[in-house]
């Protein structure tokens, strides 16, 4: 309590696809991410800052492709004392 703190993730998804339909909704996914970040204690209150990327190949039967992205989030949290 009252020290920052690292904030690690990874996640990994897969999706089998849809063998009906060459649609998005229908299409095979391998994704994966990572998050990395910083948890800094405040007086009542933490503020978390968190930098995730995240890359992907999808199939939906007719055409492959691969896409990725890079998101960089800030949360606030605060309490209520009583």
């Amino acid at each position: 309590a009252g020290r920052a703190g690292l904030v690690l993730g990874a996640d990994v998804r897969r999706h089998s696809g849809l063998a009906f339909t060459d649609a998005l909704v229908g299409m095979a996914t391998l994704a994966g991410g990572v998050s990395v970040g910083l948890e800094l204690p405040r007086r009542g209150s933490v503020m978390r800052i968190v930098l995730r990327g995240q890359a992907g190949s999808f199939d939906t039967g007719k055409t492959k492709s691969a896409g990725s992205g890079v998101t960089l989030g800030i949360s606030l949290a605060s309490r209520r004392g009583r």
